[in-house]
């Protein structure tokens, strides 16, 4: 199972592919094409040397300033730890900037997933030093830091770490008031590594416009605004097809609990789908399903009002999927992908879905509502049944108790799949967005089982107790089984579903012929509310919204 696939050589692609979005709160820092010489007036130049070990690639330095730098690391006993930064300053005219930065990357390591963590880590820790070295002499100025790094030991996690570091979110600020723009520009790179930078930047400019996203005050980010965002991010694509549907196509669609989420909001509900062509047609497709709340007050349900405004971010799951689909249009990967994006908002008002009132969803399964913690699992059945997927990837900011679970340093995975699994945790690694593995087992079944419904829409007490898991069980029961694909089926029996589970167990053959109606699809729910936002920066990424899993979807994907 080709997964993680690396891109070609991205030769005359960069320039090209990177959309022109001038709306604010869309501004980016920069990024020049790859050169192996200082082509720009740099403000600093990053070199990153490993602990114990020769010393790298000193050609961007004259012999002079060479040995003025290594005298400098000698009398200040830099040691090469993981992250130690030594900033050396030279005015010469031989110097090829004023501020060298030695950055120390720990020791080598012969796993690719470490390299790349260490690159991150050193390239964002060099690239904050440098900005607030430089921020006073630089305020009200709108003229970017130039910085031009070396690859740090991983010119894809160098190039990932520098441009997720260099993010901030103020372009509603006065000018003045707004933190400097940066530009990278690598140094010393062969041609293997000019495609790993390259594709570096594509995935770290991915998960800064999913920040963005996120960001974004929800008056300002509706699901109509959602949708225009969408279109102007794809619209130079060949390969991407959008389709934007309305309340009236939700109720030809049979989307009972869909709707009854969006009721109490004056603001109109949208069905978003993007389908990437990217390998001929008669590939299976992979399928991302993205929560697209844009505000989730709770609705009837309402929650407490700290950090409420927080719930601008509920549309994460939506954000991360568009984003992931826009850097694999731009690296041109050779599969082919769908996502849905229900996008509506939850809110209270006369007309909101209460508590115990019963819903109708889309596969004929009725759906007693407690509180809406769990919503639009109707975007799972849809893009099951409509693209037959081989894989379905679902993306949410489900449940506050996956935050008690794993706190802000791991996703929870739910999967049936060993295979999907591995794939998952091995995208994980490589990408620096760890997740772990939680059950998805059928001894959760029993607390979403209602007097009145076929399901409940929480487990017991709104979801206390094993919310997570709850939540995660009542999401696969709308994952259609291979013989509700074939024949059409609304409903099946027991014994039906477990003729399903053993029949997917046993996920052989090539994705590319995937028969989802012979071989059921491999489905994982990822739970992303307790990485959605951090309240300090942690490593590489800036305090706020953090598009948690835009890099690591792209590598499995």
């Amino acid at each position: 199972m080709a997964l993680f696939l690396l891109p070609k050589p991205l030769s005359g692609l960069f320039s090209l592919a990177i959309p022109s979005l001038t709306r604010p709160g869309f501004s980016r820092h920069g990024f020049s094409s790859v050169s192996n010489s200082l082509l720009v007036a740099a403000d600093a130049v990053v070199i990153g040397l490993h602990k114990n070990s020769d010393l790298p690639n000193l050609s961007v330095l004259n012999s002079k300033v060479k040995d003025n730098f290594l005298l400098n690391l000698s009398n200040s006993k830099f040691s090469a730890e993981l992250g130690e930064l030594r900033l050396c300053y030279d005015n010469s005219k031989e110097a090829p900037a004023p501020i060298i930065v030695a950055v120390g990357l720990g020791k080598k390591s012969s796993e690719e997933s470490t390299t790349a963590e260490n690159a991150r880590i050193a390239a964002a820790e060099s690239v904050s030093a440098i900005k607030t070295l430089l921020k006073k002499s630089k305020e009200g100025d709108q003229t970017p830091i130039k910085i031009a790094m070396s690859s740090l030991g991983s010119a894809l996690g160098t190039a990932e770490g520098a441009i997720l570091s260099s993010y901030s979110f103020d372009d509603y600020k006065k000018i003045k008031s707004r933190t400097p723009k940066v530009t990278i520009h690598p140094i010393d790179l062969d041609q293997t590594n000019v495609s790993l930078w390259e594709a570096g930047i594509f995935q770290a400019t991915a998960q800064n416009y999913a920040r963005t996203l996120m960001e974004t005050p929800s008056n300002l980010m509706t699901p109509t605004h959602f949708c225009d965002r969408a279109g102007e991010m794809f619209s130079n694509f060949s390969s991407v097809d959008l389709s934007v549907h309305d309340e009236a196509w939700a109720r030809q669609q049979d989307m009972g609990a869909f709707l009854s989420v969006a009721r109490g909001s004056a603001e109109p509900l949208k069905f978003l789908e993007i389908r990437y062509m990217g390998a001929s047609k008669d590939h299976t497709p992979l399928a991302i399903v993205g929560k697209g709340v844009t505000f989730d007050s709770g609705g009837i349900s309402i929650k407490p009002s700290g950090d409420m405004a927080l719930m601008k971010g509920d549309m994460g799951g939506a954000a991360v999927t568009l984003s992931a689909l826009w850097a694999l249009a731009a690296l041109k990967v050779n599969i082919n992908c769908i996502a849905v994006i229900p996008l509506t908002e939850n809110m209270p008002s006369g007309t909101a879905t209460k508590p115990g009132d019963l819903v109708y969803a889309r596969n004929g399964k009725s759906i007693e509502v407690e509180c809406w913690s769990n919503h639009l699992k109707k975007r799972i059945h849809y893009a099951a049944k409509a693209y037959k997927p081989h894989t379905l990837i679902e993306l949410s900011t489900l449940t506050g108790a996956m935050d008690v679970a794993l706190g802000t340093a791991f996703a929870g995975v739910f999967t049936k799949s060993d295979r999907l699994w591995k794939s998952l945790q091995k995208a994980g690694l490589l990408s620096g967005d760890r997740v772990w593995r939680m059950p998805l087992d059928s001894a959760y079944r029993k607390q979403i089982s209602s007097n009145v419904a076929d399901l409940k829409n929480v487990g017991v007490r709104c979801g206390r107790g094993g919310g997570s898991c709850t939540a995660a069980i009542f999401l696969d029961e709308f994952v259609p089984t291979p013989k509700e694909l074939k024949e059409g089926t609304t409903a099946v029996d027991e014994s039906e579903e477990n003729e399903a589970e053993e029949t997917s167990k046993s996920e052989d053959g090539t994705l590319k012929d995937w028969n989802a109606e012979k071989n059921g699809i491999m489905f994982a729910h990822i739970d992303i509310a307790g990485v959605m936002h951090h309240r300090t920066a942690i490593g590489y990424v800036a305090s706020g919204m953090t598009a948690f899993y835009n890099k690591g979807d792209q590598y499995v994907l």
